[in-house]
């Protein structure tokens, strides 16, 4: 019996290591979008990786002549080597978790019947750490559908704080910690033809307000709020206490008050009752 249990825990720690790196992983933000004929999607990429890595490469394919993509524009964590077989990235710096690899633009085009599904395809995918590890093909599905209209957001994230995301609701309250000096939103559009604007992100106060705006043509323009509250902690209240405690210090005693109002009051009667003897 005590062999038995050997046996499963020696397994269990030889196949950790092959769970672990089957993270790695390169994929599109989205698994499944709509585009209208002739029109055009921006999907970014995303690496995660569970360790630190020098190399990425991969190739991009479709399995429709009328779903595309337009192009490939790679993200400037990256710079790119010459190859004519696909895409050879090396990383400038760290990167953690669900970084961004490239925009990927997809084109559908102009004569594509309405219905017409297609998968748009990463192959051949590579990451270099401390060794070379094949990534498995990941894909989104692309459906061709009808031309509609929309100024709804169909996500918004952040690496800092988690945002419950409903695209009918407006605005969104979050706290990060008191470190933190810029926020990082991001919005992607339900319509792809629709035009994202971010307000400023520096966390200058302890609370903050970031607009992000979307503006979709023959649409009013609709504007969501992310309230970002920072947190004070136990070093900021202390230098609250001390500051208020010097201000109390400094400040004329409130209890001398009522003593000196009473002395006004009798100066003043005496003064009366000399004027009328004299």
């Amino acid at each position: 019996m005590k062999n038995k249990v050997l046996l499963i825990i020696i397994g269990i720690v030889l196949l950790f290591p092959v769970v672990v790196k089957a993270e790695n992983k390169l994929y599109f933000e989205k698994d499944e979008i709509t585009i209208a004929p002739g029109k055009t999607y921006e999907l970014n990429m995303l690496v995660d990786s569970d360790s630190d890595f020098s190399k990425l490469s991969f190739n991009v394919i479709t399995t429709s002549n009328l779903i595309n993509f337009a192009s490939v524009s790679i993200d400037e964590n990256f710079t790119r080597s010459a190859s004519s077989s696909g895409y050879i990235l090396e990383a400038k710096t760290k990167l953690k978790p669900g970084s961004n690899v490239a925009k990927v633009v997809l084109k559908v085009s102009d004569s594509a019947p309405v219905g017409t599904t297609g998968n748009i395809r990463i192959v051949n995918a590579s990451l270099t750490s401390d060794n070379t590890y094949q990534l498995p093909i990941t894909q989104v599905k692309v459906t061709v559908g009808e031309d509609v209209k929309s100024n709804f957001l169909s996500s918004l994230t952040s690496s800092l704080a988690e945002i419950k995301f409903d695209k009918n609701t407006l605005t969104y309250e979050v706290e990060v910690d008191s470190s933190v000096e810029e926020f990082d939103l991001e919005a992607i559009t339900e319509d792809s033809l629709a035009k994202v604007t971010i307000s400023d992100q520096m966390l200058d106060n302890e609370k903050n307000t970031i607009t992000v705006k979307v503006s979709r043509e023959g649409l009013n323009d609709k504007v969501y709020k992310v309230i970002v509250n920072k947190k004070v902690d136990e070093k900021d209240i202390a230098q609250i206490l001390e500051d208020e405690e010097d201000v109390k210090e400094s400040s004329p005693k409130i209890k001398w008050i009522p003593i000196l109002g009473l002395l006004f009051v009798v100066l003043s009667v005496d003064l009366l009752f000399i004027k009328k003897r004299m």
